[in-house]
């Protein structure tokens, strides 16, 4: 089964030295992982269902019997 996501993204930045070091580690892991041999479309879904599941503030509150995917 496959489904599709739309994504648009308004998010206010921050240009300082700690978020460029977050970016880079980021970009180190998923660098990694397609390294690794992951599929490059799989690592693209995980990092936009990870935004999105953040994006959620109700659902970040689950209980611990909750399932968020």
């Amino acid at each position: 089964m496959s489904y599709r996501i739309k994504l648009s993204i308004d998010v206010a930045c921050e240009d300082s030295d700690a978020a460029e070091d977050e970016m880079e580690q980021l970009a180190d892991y998923v660098g990694d992982r397609l390294n690794d041999g992951a599929d490059m479309q799989r690592v693209v879904q995980a990092m936009v269902e990870a935004l999105l599941e953040l994006s959620d503030i109700d659902r970040m509150t689950a209980g611990p019997d909750d399932i968020i995917h």
